[in-house]
């Protein structure tokens, strides 16, 4: 039971974030502790995801979607800073698990065509692909469409093809590779713990929780 302890770091949370983020720190030997309301870690969001992780033309997708006809500027939006990092998150990704050995697999994206209309619609978000992380896609006829998924619409006319851009993963297998390899690596995983309010005091972040105080110079939320 925590009653009061001090840490180097302090991360709020055991998702895939957290862990990911005390993986990452504990290759430099700080001293980091993760707090955890949940009976086990991974039990929030990260268990319920699509287990999807993604740029390219699902990215691009993505974007349209959420335009819900707003007039997104799209090749404003996908130059920005925020969609550097998840494309170096993604590509991050990819090492990360190589080296705990997690399963995955590049399943790649398909979007089809049945009409010129929707062939000029493929077009933009070709364009949009490329802002978004400089992806390579490739076009299909509907010869090669058919070969590739026989059991679509026979409809379709043609496709635009990203084969590196997706990547299937069981998030909550993520989750337990970084937790045990940022445990082995010496963070300190509090499960049960719940977060109850934040104070500075001489510098320091003083965490309240339902098991005691910890005194951390940085808090991670």
């Amino acid at each position: 039971m925590v009653k009061r302890k001090e840490t180097e770091v302090l991360i709020i949370g055991a998702g895939i974030t957290g862990c990911s983020i005390a993986r990452e720190l504990t290759r430099y030997q700080m001293d980091v502790t993760v707090i955890e309301k949940e009976i086990d870690v991974g039990m929030g969001i990260s268990k319920t995801s699509g287990s999807v992780i993604y740029m390219g033309l699902f990215q691009a997708m993505s974007i349209v979607i959420k335009d819900l006809g707003h007039g997104i500027d799209y090749e404003k939006y996908t130059r920005t800073e925020r969609m550097q990092m998840l494309w170096d998150g993604f590509q991050l990704f990819d090492r990360i698990a190589h080296e705990l050995d997690i399963p995955h697999r590049h399943v790649g994206h398909l979007s089809i065509a049945r009409n010129e209309d929707e062939l000029e619609k493929l077009k933009t978000l070709e364009r949009m692909s490329a802002f978004v992380s400089g992806a390579e896609l490739g076009w299909l006829g509907k010869k090669e469409l058919f070969e590739m998924e026989p059991n679509i619409t026979r409809d379709a006319v043609a496709a635009l093809y990203d084969a590196t851009g997706t990547t299937s993963i069981f998030g909550p297998e993520f989750v337990i590779a970084v937790y045990e390899n940022a445990r082995s690596n010496g963070a300190n995983i509090l499960l049960e713990t719940e977060c109850l309010g934040v104070e500075e005091e001489n510098g320091f972040q003083i965490v309240s929780t339902n098991k005691g105080t910890i005194k951390a110079r940085f808090v991670i939320n």
